[in-house]
C-alpha cells in the first residue's frame, strides 16, 4: 500500500502566530489531533513546523500555562 492511497490531503493548519486557544479550537472543529503551521497560512502554505494536542497537554497544560 502507497502512502498516497491513506493520506489525508485538505490538512488543518494555522499560522506561526497562531495562539493555543486558536489552536485548540481548530483541532476541536476539524476533529484533528494535530495542525500543521505555516507561514502565510492564507497563501502559499509554506509548512514550517507541526503541533500536536500532546504538544499542548505537555508544555501548555502540565505546566499550568
Amino acid at each position: 500500500m502507497l502512502l498516497k492511497e491513506v493520506c489525508v490531503l485538505d490538512i488543518a493548519s494555522c499560522g506561526r502566530d497562531a495562539g493555543i486557544l486558536e489552536a485548540v479550537r481548530l483541532m476541536r472543529q476539524q476533529h484533528t489531533g494535530d495542525l500543521l503551521v505555516v507561514d502565510d497560512p492564507h497563501g502559499d502554505r509554506v509548512p514550517v513546523g507541526l503541533v500536536t494536542d500532546r504538544d499542548i497537554v505537555v508544555e501548555v497544560l502540565a505546566n499550568e500555562l
